[in-house]
């Protein structure tokens, strides 16, 4: 009767995974809206049909002028990018936003089960996974930045299993999986380092205890150099390391509003986001106390997340999705501690807590829904110039075009080569960045390069999406004669000069 009973148990939590998950997969099956996602799919278009990975800028819009940066963005994600580019080249659109959904409802299907492995309660998992769900809905970007958050939930499971069962076989895939990572997005260095601090803790452990390093710490470290070694089986080798890491404080850094504090997303208009983020740090903060009594590598790797992740909202995804499980183990531990497992109605919540979260979740469907928010599976066209680029396809126009940056991709990929871009998001060449911002403001400095530089088209936004300020150089080129309207909607002017 007891194995019934548990039987009955598992499938109703795993119904109750399963609503939680197909409600997220829905409204992580948003429509395409990252600007990078274009040029990273056009570099992934010219690898496959060039069989070979470019050495310069493919689309002429960056010189070679920081040949550390252009060899790290042209080719360090070349596997990301070819794999995004056959999914579009095949589905369309549909099929990155399902692939897109599916990487994170897996990512979440993982920290459910590690936290479960953890021995988690039951209201501390589903608690954990459904902010970890709530939070994701900021990291549906279409990069290949994707596929690192579901490696790095994979090595930490892989990792568990081996605690658990002491089967070295489980290791064995950790080096394959660092050269596929390596070779696809550049967020394999934080693992590299949170390897390091696994493997180090577990040796110290081992000395402490048996005055020796045992079998087990052999072999973690054994793979900890395996798996830097396949690391630096790419185009670039050790390179990548010296860009990643330089790249930390750098000007470019700072201009990018990933690298923003988690704590100061509101500032950005994300309050939502902003609350789900103060909770989880809440909850970590439950979850030191009990971490004290578990392996020492939890505590550390998770203060460790949080404490770059506070720093950088870029860095949010890889806290929850790794560290995560560890927050839900020390939550559980802290309140047996405070003994709220004797509490009987705790009891009932803690027992019922799958279906209490399946309802809330089946009800945001239900919104979703009715709304028209979710399971969508095309391009958001409010992000991108589509009018204008359909108007300049229909006359064939072609020539040298000063474009918005977060435009520089799209246009690339639908335009190239008929149109010259001036920017896109890659930034090979920073000294681009100072002349553009000005030149967008129209500033005297900016006008004084903008007129030298003989532009045939200007393709900008009326107005910052995120500060809502109208961009002075719309206002400007109005007043001139030698520039004429050919193309306008609600968000844009397309300027041509008179002289064409």
């Amino acid at each position: 009767m007891q194995v019934i009973q548990t039987n009955k148990t598992r499938l109703g939590q795993l119904l109750c995974l399963l609503g939680i998950l197909i409600t997220f997969f829905a409204y992580f099956s948003a429509d395409i809206w990252d600007s990078d996602f274009w040029w990273h799919i056009a570099t992934g278009k010219w690898v496959v049909e060039n069989n070979a990975l470019p050495t310069v800028d493919p689309f002429q819009v960056f010189s070679d002028s920081n040949k550390i940066r252009n060899d790290t963005v042209l080719k360090g994600q070349w596997l990301g990018q070819v794999a995004l580019y056959k999914v579009y080249d095949l589905f369309g659109a549909q099929g990155i936003v399902f692939l897109r959904a599916g990487i994170l409802v897996l990512c979440l299907f993982l920290l459910f089960v590690r936290a479960r492995a953890q021995n988690a309660s039951l209201i501390a998992t589903w608690l954990i996974v459904s902010l970890a769900g709530l939070i994701s809905l900021g990291f549906t970007s279409d990069r290949p930045q994707l596929f690192s958050y579901l490696f790095a939930a994979l090595i930490f499971l892989v990792l568990e299993w081996y605690e658990k069962y002491r089967k070295a076989k489980y290791l064995l895939v950790l080096p394959l999986i660092g050269l596929i990572w390596a070779n696809t997005h550049g967020g394999f260095i934080l693992l590299v380092v949170l390897l390091f601090i696994y493997v180090l803790l577990d040796s110290l452990q081992s000395l402490a205890k048996n005055k020796s390093i045992d079998g087990h710490a052999i072999w973690l470290i054994g793979i900890f150099i395996s798996f830097v070694l396949a690391t630096l089986l790419t185009p670039n080798g050790i390179t990548t390391y010296q860009y990643l890491f330089s790249l930390e404080g750098s000007q470019l850094q700072s201009m990018t509003s990933e690298y923003r504090s988690s704590f100061k997303l509101y500032e950005l208009g994300y309050m939502l986001p902003q609350l789900w983020v103060v909770l989880i740090y809440a909850l970590s903060l439950v979850a030191l106390f009990g971490l004290f009594r578990a392996p020492p590598n939890r505590l550390l790797i998770m203060f460790l997340l949080a404490a770059i992740s506070a720093w950088s909202y870029r860095y949010f995804a890889f806290f929850i999705f790794i560290a995560g499980p560890y927050i839900a183990q020390g939550v559980t531990l802290a309140m047996r501690d405070y003994r709220f497992g004797e509490i009987q109605f705790f009891q009932v919540i803690n027992k019922y807590s799958g279906l209490l979260f399946l309802i809330v979740a089946l009800v945001m469907l239900g919104f979703g829904l009715k709304n028209n928010w979710i399971f969508h599976k095309d391009v958001k066209a409010s992000m991108y110039p589509v009018g204008a680029t359909e108007f300049i396809k229909a006359q064939g126009l072609h020539g040298k075009v000063f474009n918005h940056m977060q435009w520089g991709g799209y246009l690339i990929w639908h335009l190239y080569p008929d149109l010259e871009i001036y920017i896109d998001g890659r930034m090979l060449e920073e000294s681009k960045i100072p002349p553009y911002t000005n030149m967008l403001w129209a500033t005297p400095e900016g006008l004084g390069v903008f007129n030298k530089a003989q532009f045939d088209f200007v393709m900008i936004p009326l107005k910052n999406r995120f500060t809502g300020e109208a961009y002075t150089l719309n206002n400007y080129l109005l007043t001139r004669k030698d520039w004429q309207v050919i193309y306008k909607d609600k968000d844009m002017y397309l300027f041509r000069k008179n002289s064409l």
